[in-house]
């Protein structure tokens, strides 16, 4: 196993100091190297934002056309 095979993801949600207002922080971390290789913040929990966030994570890191096994982190949501 080496970089740009095995990603995991998550999306969690942050506390704001107004009562009922949550963020949620997208993560994608590749699971060889422990680096975190895409994150973003948004006010919804969206397909659409997981999306943009993969795809702009797989740019970034040249892994476009390798074979990628993405799985969740596993916990409570």
């Amino acid at each position: 196993m080496g970089p740009c095979e095995v990603w995991s993801w998550d999306i969690t949600y942050l506390h704001t100091m107004v009562r009922g207002l949550f963020y949620y922080l997208y993560l994608i971390l590749d699971i060889y190297s422990r680096k975190i290789v895409g994150w973003e913040v948004y006010e919804q929990e969206l397909a659409e934002y997981a999306a943009a966030v993969v795809q702009r994570a797989v740019l970034a890191e040249g892994c476009l056309g390798t074979p990628l096994y993405y799985t969740p982190i596993t916990g409570v949501q």
